[in-house]
């Protein structure tokens, strides 16, 4: 093989690489602007459907999920790919975004459509920690889990549930939706992808870093959603 043939071999191999990586940190892009969309739906949401203030205020962590699918009251495995973020403990500000998957579980209201979107407030220490291990499924023992409600009353039925959870349908319906089941993993490939090197849950959510350019959008999004408390 001549050295030419060689030299081409590895430039197109670069290539290849390059392609797939910049692939890849579009896809990241679509899914930070997916995630965005979503809260600014919420955001300018009327009245009775908007979640209530003082429950966001409240909140410790957001997790938001794109497009999950659901066959009947069931929610696919793998069916969704989405963003969390934390406060800063003393500032109140949102940190960095982290990359988590959701799949399984089932739905306890049925919605039209058969795809959805996911909102879901982090309210304690528990669900922080669910998070910060990279694995929780909500409804568990660990996992406490309760469907929210809209219109600005908070209602008792919310309080000691680590994760309140919400959902939006096809036609733009906001509801509370009892998501037991449903397991949240943190997608470490993704992340490291966003980042540009290799992050715990916990290094990403919880320690102060740079949040990259690609998916800026969906911090300058949750700042509209939950404004620094």
């Amino acid at each position: 093989m001549s050295n030419r043939l060689i030299l081409s071999l590895i430039v197109l191999s670069f290539m290849i690489s390059f392609v797939g990586v910049e692939f890849a940190k579009a896809q990241l892009d679509e899914r930070a602007v997916k995630c965005a969309n979503i809260l600014y739906a919420q955001a300018n949401a009327g009245p009775s459907q908007r979640i209530p203030q003082e429950l966001i205020n409240d909140a410790m962590c957001i997790v938001v999920i794109p497009k999950m699918v659901k066959a009947g009251l069931v929610i696919t495995v793998e069916s969704g790919k989405g963003l969390a973020s934390c406060r800063d403990r003393k500032t109140g500000r949102w940190g960095a975004p982290a990359f988590f998957n959701a799949g399984g579980g089932s739905i306890g209201l049925s919605i039209g459509g058969s795809t959805f979107d996911v909102i879901t407030l982090v309210m304690d220490e528990r669900g922080v920690g669910g998070l910060i291990s990279e694995s929780v499924t909500f409804g568990s023992a660990q996992a406490s889990a309760v469907a929210g409600n809209l219109g600005g009353m908070t209602g008792s039925h919310t309080k000691g549930f680590s994760f309140i959870t919400y959902t939006l349908s096809e036609d733009g319906f906001f509801a509370g939706a009892d998501l037991g089941g449903l397991k949240l993993s943190f997608n470490s490939k993704g992340n490291t992808r966003a980042y540009g090197e290799p992050l715990s849950a916990y290094q990403t959510l919880l320690e102060e870093r740079k949040i990259p350019s690609r998916i800026k959008i969906f911090d300058d999004a949750l700042a509209k959603f939950a404004p620094k408390r």
